[in-house]
């Protein structure tokens, strides 16, 4: 999503291919800002990750990356000229990181060794809110933690010639994760040394404040105070996978295995049975589709695993891993849990790299 000017483009609805140009508005920069400002829900969890001002693969997990989740009260858009379909409700995902990553307030410079992926999937699945409330992923099967981790690191660097991730915006949600948290395609996010530098690109992804540019999608159209808003919104949950990779022109001595963390998100809220059947989007048949962003720059490297669900810990039967459930308290404005964040760290070895 690009900013301009003193506009914020955000995706309309979790519809079919939401990351599709035709579900993007441009609202006022000024008026999301406000909007948020005030959220009725504020929710954030810790994320699993690496201190990526260290060169890559750095000595170990760190406490502090984080994402928050912030749903607005009726946000009006100007233009329509349907008066009585005007309003929709916005929810975002901002991202932070550790204070030892900062000085003075700004992100320390990321070392040009990393690439970072997050890879974004919307659940409307009732189970994996109520686990991602109690702070928990714990909907995600066997099979699905398995198709998940191999897809998001397969051919690292060769599947895309502008970007490190193994997969592509638009892309859909393994197959064997459909049943656990329905049919969903992904929206990419990534951080290199040079996105990281940049005044307007580097707060996306570390710091939990709303920029002009932060991941937005809505709820439709629809009227003021319409609940059927209210009830999409909060129904919904966010998976975030996050890939720490190596980036281009890393000194091959120094690749290590790429890692996987991820949390599942929502707005802490109970579930609400819908008054509307909400139906995941059904997988899209094109083959072809238009990405409203796509990620950016590309290396070497291919990827095999087979991993086993213990106690909440993903691990690969052919390399060696660590990982653990970390213990967290998700701190919202609504109601909070006490219940351990589920992380799950997926370690895979290279094969055939040369």
């Amino acid at each position: 999503m690009s900013a301009q000017n003193n506009v914020s483009s955000v995706y309309l609805d979790n519809v079919d291919f939401f990351i599709n140009t035709s579900n993007m508005v441009n609202l006022s920069w000024p008026d999301v800002s406000e909007a948020f400002a005030k959220p009725l829900m504020l929710n954030s969890f810790p994320i699993s990750g690496y201190d990526w001002t260290q060169p890559y693969p750095g000595k170990g997990l760190v406490d502090g990356h984080g994402v928050r989740l912030s749903i607005t009260d009726d946000f009006t858009i100007d233009d329509r000229r349907d008066v009585e379909n005007s309003t929709t409700i916005l929810t975002s995902l901002t991202f932070s990181i550790p204070e030892h990553m900062r000085r003075n307030g700004k992100a320390l410079p990321m070392d040009p060794s990393w690439y970072i992926c997050r890879h974004i999937f919307i659940s409307t699945n009732p189970e994996a809110k109520k686990s991602a409330d109690r702070g928990k992923c714990g909907t995600i099967t066997q099979e699905c933690a398995n198709d998940l981790a191999a897809d998001l690191t397969w051919d690292w660097g060769y599947a895309n010639d502008d970007s490190m991730c193994s997969q592509r915006i638009g892309h859909p949600i393994p197959n064997n994760c459909v049943g656990s948290l329905g049919y969903s395609i992904q929206d990419i996010l990534v951080a290199n040394s040079t996105i990281v530098a940049d005044p307007v690109l580097g707060p996306l992804q570390t710091s939990g404040k709303q920029q002009q540019n932060s991941w937005r999608i809505g709820t439709g159209y629809h009227r003021p105070r319409d609940p059927l808003a209210f009830e999409k919104a909060y129904n919904r949950t966010y998976l975030v996978a996050t890939v720490w990779g190596f980036s281009r022109g890393t000194d091959p001595k120094d690749v290590k295995i790429p890692r996987i963390t991820w949390t599942c998100v929502s707005g802490g809220t109970p579930w609400v049975p819908p008054a509307h059947d909400f139906p995941d989007p059904p997988p899209h048949l094109h083959e072809t589709y238009a990405p409203s962003r796509p990620p950016s720059t590309a290396t070497s490297s291919r990827v095999t695993t087979s991993s086993t669900i213990t106690s909440g810990v993903t691990t690969s039967s052919t390399t060696t891993s660590t990982g653990s459930a970390l213990s967290a308290t998700p701190t919202s404005t609504g109601p909070t849990s006490t219940e351990p964040n589920l992380q799950i760290m997926v370690l895979l070895l290279f094969k055939n790299y040369t």
